[in-house]
């Protein structure tokens, strides 16, 4: 459970200082399922890339709305020139709260993060990766198990394609909703299980959204759980089971 953003492109300083303000505050008041308590703030982080390389990682398992690291981070990114930037805004379901448990997940240039339950994710085949996953969370569990399977010389999206069908097809899950990068292609899926009882019994596609909006001149693209106000962007929600690739 919880609110993700990707910010593809080049947004000016002020625009990301509103994109990354509008983030901080859904901490707070980000929409959550139905019964739940109120916030996102069991821990952030960001990460971001420059030239096909991650340059910054910051997160931090401490409530994004006191933690003065989190506006210290925001500021950084705006003041800088970045291609990619991915932000986290943690609601725990599998895992304690903890920095081990704080997406993103990164690992060389790769880095992960995830809204949703994966069921029986321990039981995901890693083997070589195993001792890289330091954490109790499904979302790291996954991220290790993509991975480990997509080789240098696959194709990265057709592969990790492939890959989740096999994951649709042998676990229940109540979303799959993530943001993964490998520094050159960057991918943004939306996956609801409408199968699953828990997404059905709460309505949860209304909580499991994933929305995107390009600039009105092409200069950046977002992605994110929920809708940020901005004058130039126009908004849609992605199709269940939609991915969007950036290179």
């Amino acid at each position: 459970m919880c609110r993700i953003l990707l910010i593809s492109g080049s947004p000016s300083r002020d625009e990301k200082k509103i994109i990354l303000s509008a983030f901080h505050f859904q901490a707070k008041i980000g929409m959550i399922p139905k019964g739940d308590l109120p916030g996102h703030k069991d821990g952030w982080g960001f990460c971001a890339y420059k030239n096909k390389r991650i340059v910054l990682c910051e997160k931090n398992y401490t409530d994004a709305t006191t933690d003065q690291n989190f506006q210290k981070t925001t500021q950084k990114i705006a003041d800088n020139d970045l291609d990619i930037i991915i932000g986290h805004l943690r609601k725990s379901a599998v895992g304690k709260v903890s920095f081990n448990n704080t997406h993103p997940f990164i690992f060389l240039d790769n880095s992960f993060c995830h809204n949703g339950i994966l069921n029986n994710s321990q039981k995901l085949p890693i083997k070589i990766l195993n001792e890289q996953i330091t954490g109790e969370t499904d979302s790291e569990h996954l991220f290790f198990y993509l991975l480990e399977n997509i080789k240098p010389e696959d194709d990265f999206t057709e592969k990790f394609k492939l890959l989740l069908e096999e994951i649709r097809k042998t676990y229940d899950y109540t979303a799959l909703n993530c943001l993964f990068s490998n520094g050159t292609q960057t991918i943004a899926l939306r996956d609801v299980n409408l199968a699953n009882k828990e997404v059905i019994d709460l309505n949860l596609l209304e909580y499991y959204t994933l929305y995107t909006g390009t600039s009105n001149d092409g200069r950046f693209t977002l992605v994110a759980s929920e809708k940020i106000e901005l004058p130039n962007i126009k908004w849609r929600l992605m199709q269940n089971r939609e991915f969007l690739i950036f290179n």
